[in-house]
């Protein structure tokens, strides 16, 4: 039963729309690359976004830029904040010191 807790639903998919290059089920417990986007401008990053299913999802968003790598982690059920976060990230429109 527990099982079915990982496989990927349609929802999770659309919210990444063709960003996504996740698999259709996740492992437990494994950090997994989720979706890929490309800077936008100078000050964008590209951005990495990886979910961890427990079965609860986390997410953890890679910022990078210049060869360095900048993470932000997420709390459970995060879906939203990490894929806005990753977009803004990837326009320049936030940064991270």
């Amino acid at each position: 039963m527990l099982k079915d807790q990982y496989k990927v639903s349609h929802h999770e998919t659309r919210e990444w729309g063709s960003l996504w290059c996740g698999p259709d089920e996740l492992k437990h417990g494994e950090a997994t690359l989720i979706a890929r986007l490309v800077a936008e401008s100078d000050d964008g990053y590209d951005v990495e976004v990886f979910c961890t299913a427990m079965p609860a999802r986390f997410y953890a968003i890679h910022a990078i830029r210049g060869g360095q790598r900048r993470v932000l982690e997420t709390g459970s059920g995060m879906a939203e904040y990490a894929r806005a976060t990753a977009f803004h990230l990837a326009r320049g429109m936030l940064r991270i010191g």
